[in-house]
This record gives C-alpha cells, sequence and structure tokens, in this order.
C-alpha cells in the first residue's frame, strides 16, 4: 500500500501497480503485456526487456516504515555501505527491514531512489521528476511527483508530530540527531568526551536507547581507530559517573 495524497488518487505514476516478477518491480511499457514475467534465459534478451520497463517509485503507506528507510538512508550516507552490510547481517529476520532485501517490494524502490536521489544533491523536500536510467542498461525509474508543503508533512510523518515529542525511555528524533553528531564528531580530548557525557546523563533516561546508540557506532568497521578509543572513554567515564547524583543515571550499570 502507498500513501496516496487525495488530489492525486488516479494519477497512474503513483497507483499501486500489480506484481511484475521482474527485478524492482519493473512494469514493461507495453500496456498488453501479462504478468508476472519471467526473464527471458538469453541475457541478451533480459537486459533488452528490462531496458524498455520503467521502475514507478512510490511512497510507502505505514509511516513508521517511511520514517525507518529516511533514517536508513541518512546512516548509509553519512557511514558508507558498510553500515548497510552490518544492518542487514543483524536485521536479516527483523520484518520492519524487509526493504533491505526484496527489491521488488515498492519499499526497496524508495529506498534505492531515495539513497540515489539524495547522493545527486537532491533533497528530502525536491527532486527531479523526469525519468531516469539508475544503472547502466536498466529500466528508466520514474521518481513520485513533488508534492505541496502540506503532503510532504503528512507523508514524511516527521514533522512536528508524535516523533518529536518526548517519550518515556526515548529520544525524540532531534536528541538522536544530536546523539549521533557528537559521537560522529568525537575526538579524544577531555572536553568533548565530558560534554558528550554530560549530555549522556541528561537524558538517563533514554539510557537503553543512547547504548544501542553507542554499542552500534563500535561495531562499525569503517571508523577510525582514534574515534572508536574516543568513544570507548565515553562509555568508561559513564559507567564511572553512573553512581553519581543524577537521576536515572544508575539506568547505565543495568545496560
Amino acid at each position: 500500500p502507498v500513501y496516496i495524497p487525495p488530489h492525486l488518487i488516479g494519477d497512474k505514476n503513483v497507483s499501486c501497480v500489480a506484481a511484475t516478477g521482474l527485478p524492482f518491480n519493473a512494469v514493461p511499457r507495453k500496456a498488453n503485456v501479462r504478468t508476472p514475467l519471467v526473464l527471458p534465459s538469453n541475457q541478451h534478451d533480459a537486459n533488452e526487456l528490462l531496458r524498455e520497463c520503467i521502475v514507478y517509485v512510490v511512497f510507502p503507506h505505514d509511516k513508521e516504515i517511511l520514517h525507518l528507510i529516511n533514517r536508513m538512508v541518512q546512516f548509509v550516507l553519512n557511514e558508507g555501505p558498510m553500515f548497510e552490510a552490518m544492518i542487514m547481517n543483524k536485521e536479516i529476520n527483523n520484518p520492519k527491514f524487509s526493504f533491505l532485501f526484496d527489491n521488488k517490494s515498492a519499499e526497496h524502490c524508495y529506498y534505492r531512489w531515495r539513497l540515489y536521489s539524495l547522493l545527486q544533491g537532491e533533497t528530502f523536500a525536491k527532486w527531479r521528476v523526469e525519468e531516469f536510467r539508475m544503472f547502466k542498461n536498466g529500466s528508466m525509474w520514474k521518481p513520485p511527483p513533488l508534492h505541496s508543503k502540506a503532503d510532504l508533512k503528512v507523508i514524511m510523518g516527521t514533522l512536528a508530530d508524535k516523533s518529536d515529542q518526548p517519550k518515556r525511555g526515548q529520544l525524540t528524533n532531534p536528541q538522536r540527531d544530536k546523539l549521533e553528531d557528537m559521537l560522529r564528531g568525537l575526538t579524544v580530548e577531555r572536553e568533548r568526551i565530558g560534554t558528550c557525557m554530560h549530555w549522556c546523563l541528561q537524558h538517563a533516561d533514554a539510557a537503553g536507547e543512547i547504548v544501542e546508540c553507542i554499542s552500534e557506532s563500535l561495531s562499525i568497521l569503517q571508523t577510525p581507530p582514534t574515534v572508536k578509543a574516543a568513544r570507548l572513554f565515553l562509555c568508561n567515564d559513564l559507567l564511572y559517573n553512573s553512581c553519581a547524583e543524577v537521576q536515572n543515571a544508575s539506568f547505565y550499570r543495568t545496560k
């Protein structure tokens, strides 16, 4: 299912398409072709079929999945493809991350397009809508139509809605972004570690999420050793100060 603003219902570029069985659920331009299809065994014929197809990109209907995909895209852009590989290995049995594995799903097509779009300098609010070829000799891709600000606020699901409101034991999206920025720029300088530790203690009610975020940052293979060392120093300081007279600081001893 996909979210379709009321005034776009019926637009062939944003409506659901039947499963075709082709990579990225590519659709043959010939309207009388039956689906699902099977790629010809001959490589040349298979390539010719895919070249004549089009991949329609649509927004996922589930706002939680949409937000998860957008966050995943941001992480991959910041941390590189090794982060994607790490998450795929870790979440292989998690249905929420099925968009990473099922390349025929609408969610995967949105993920792949959004990643490519941002790498081309586009934004979450503005992108080119003309058809383009993402892969050499591959199908053409048709981005979703641009939306009004009101529509974007609905389909992005992260603009001034519940995800930015504090929840017990969880960080808000801006708080999570702040933590990730601090971890990304952390050095072995005492002042920087101290600033990050103080912030973590101030948000100790979300200790579980903070510890998970720090743990994930330590597992990224491409992270420079000096940055990993700084994050380990942060862990050490958090444990040492978990006895401080700060509300919920003791949570760090149990996570």
